[in-house]
């Protein structure tokens, strides 16, 4: 073997050597960053689908009997839902995810309950009005990914209490349904 193809063969070895380690190291990096990014997905995700609701429940519960109000989400999670339960987190709507199992939850939105990621609002119109909620949710159940209409109605009369009541099925087969009645 001549001194320049032994040279060129050393500088490979040495090469290879360096992308194994460098590989070795960047790799594990790489899936961690990638993780982080998509609870951080998940999250605003979350966040913008509940600030949507609650501002459309706002705007509805402000403008009296007979007022609607249709606000669009987009969700890139399979199984999700909406809650209106005054014990769950102690907020007035939840948006929740449901998880295969706890470990892949990010911890800004880890609930008590196994499998569960949620994050809660207060919605002022409710408190302002003493208004209450039933307990009543939707919930997809692996079909969730797209983009859904909430359909907001008013049909309290008056200035009494109200009610927040989530429908359990879809309208028109894209379309939740949120309904302000009567206490």
């Amino acid at each position: 073997m001549n001194r320049s193809a032994q040279v060129t063969l050393e500088f490979i070895v040495i090469i290879g050597i360096f992308m194994i380690i460098f590989t070795g190291i960047t790799l594990p990096m790489a899936f961690k960053v990638s993780s982080a990014s998509r609870d951080n997905a998940i999250i605003l995700e979350m966040k913008n689908n509940l600030n949507n609701i609650a501002s459309g429940v706002e705007v509805v519960g402000s403008q009296g009997y007979g007022s609607t109000r249709t606000v669009k989400i987009t969700s890139d999670i399979s199984n999700w839902g909406i809650s209106a339960y005054p014990g769950y987190l102690n907020r007035t709507l939840v948006y929740y995810v449901n998880f295969s199992s706890n470990v892949r939850i990010p911890t800004k939105i880890k609930t008590n309950i196994r499998g569960i990621g949620a994050l809660g609002t207060d919605i002022g119109w409710v408190e302002e009005n003493n208004g209450t909620l039933t307990n009543s949710f939707y919930n997809f159940n692996g079909n969730g990914k797209g983009t859904w209409k909430v359909r907001i109605e008013n049909m309290n009369l008056g200035y009494t209490r109200g009610v927040i009541r989530i429908g359990n099925t879809l309208i028109d087969g894209d379309t939740i349904n949120i309904t302000i009645l009567p206490q």
